[in-house]
């Protein structure tokens, strides 16, 4: 597990120099500066006035991803050690993109590290970049998707951090059956679109699964058409394109039973083909 952690730590030091430069590209609101007193878990902190405030945008790697036990999961004590490294004692600035509290009274931030020299570090895309997150939205909080997106990919195309773990690899909806077992759990799902249908609750965006029973669907709500900005809220636009979309798995209801991620709820839609 030693040479895994180590690998999972590596990249943490250039992703902090690209952070910083990333951070003018999005439009955030200015909130306080704090110091962070401790770092409870691989997406939140505890700061000075005894909040806790979660890195809105990037989803840390969790012992339940891999069934493992508390402290057996390596992707998890890796994200803890670098998220600790980064703020650990520091002083950072909180920004704001959307909704400012969760249900459990938690604040929805972005975070920036304060330098010694005046220079931030997004800190929610240092952890991106150097593969310790995945890139993800919730409804209420879209704010600066491109960027957290850019800073992923970076991640993914050299296999940094937990994305040479099996376990988070990309999945194709060209097999429904994989997802039997995913109910609640957080995944980026490639595939092409056979049909889009429109009801009163909004759409639902079918995967080709050539033939294959139980595809995964995509739940998205008629005001939030936009999710898909690339094709001007179009849905009926992505049929026959390839998307990638990610957030969380569950199981719709009803005699069309089957995998479903609900994008309005909790997640991204992307067009990965070219126009």
């Amino acid at each position: 597990m030693g040479r895994l952690l180590a690998g999972l730590l590596a990249g943490l030091t250039a992703a902090v120099t690209i952070a910083g430069l990333a951070s003018a590209e999005c439009r955030l609101q200015h909130g306080g500066a704090h110091v962070v007193t401790k770092v409870i878990d691989t997406e939140t902190l505890a700061l000075d006035d005894g909040s806790e405030v979660r890195l809105i945008g990037a989803l840390g790697p969790r012992a339940r991803d891999g069934d493992a036990a508390e402290g057996g999961w390596a992707a998890e004590d890796a994200a803890r050690a670098a998220l600790a490294r980064l703020v650990g004692g520091k002083s950072v600035r909180l920004k704001f993109g959307g909704d400012r509290r969760d249900r459990h009274d938690r604040l929805l931030a972005h975070v920036f590290v304060q330098g010694d020299e005046g220079q931030e570090t997004w800190v929610q895309v240092a952890m991106l970049t150097a593969g310790h997150a995945r890139a993800y939205a919730i409804q209420g909080n879209h704010a600066c998707e491109a960027e957290l997106l850019d800073a992923e990919a970076a991640a993914r195309r050299e296999g940094r951090g937990l994305w040479s773990v099996p376990t988070y690899r990309l999945r194709n909806a060209k097999y429904p059956r994989d997802f039997g077992a995913m109910a609640g759990s957080f995944r980026i799902v490639t595939g092409t679109v056979r049909h889009v249908s429109n009801r009163r609750e909004g759409y639902r965006i079918w995967f080709d699964a050539e033939g294959r029973r139980g595809e995964l669907t995509v739940a998205v709500r008629s005001n939030d058409r936009d999710l898909i900005g690339a094709l001007g809220g179009d849905l009926k636009a992505l049929v026959g394109r390839k998307i990638e979309v990610r957030g969380w798995v569950d199981r719709r209801a009803g005699a069309a039973a089957g995998p479903e991620i609900d994008v309005s709820t909790a997640g991204m839609i992307r067009v990965a083909d070219a126009p």
